[in-house]
């Protein structure tokens, strides 16, 4: 059964949530590099419509490649999109950020 939860104007939400948001590759993101890839992307959670993404144990990402999120909608389909879009971002930034790395040597 998916979570659903009545926002503070009474508007219904539902949400996905995972602790494991996981791959090697994140582990070469920081977390500024984190918050700048959400920032970027669009991947934050807006207050005044009450949806998007909420990131947790960020301090996992360098070391152990991993980061949680919560991800809430207006529909049952939307915060399921938001994570694999988020996931499909976070890869691929990490993706760039190792083969950049080298060359920042």
């Amino acid at each position: 059964m998916e979570p659903i939860w009545s926002a503070a104007a009474g508007n219904e939400k539902h949400l996905v949530a995972t602790d494991h948001l996981e791959s090697e590759q994140l582990r070469s993101l920081s977390v500024a590099d984190l918050f700048d890839i959400v920032a970027r992307h669009g991947l934050h959670f807006h207050h005044a419509r009450e949806t998007g993404i909420v990131f947790h144990m960020i301090s996992c990402l360098t070391e152990h490649g991993r980061v949680g999120l919560t991800a809430v909608g207006n529909t049952r389909a939307e915060p399921e999109a938001l994570c694999e879009r988020a996931q499909r971002i976070l890869l691929e930034e990490a993706r760039v950020a190792l083969i950049e790395e080298p060359l920042r040597r």
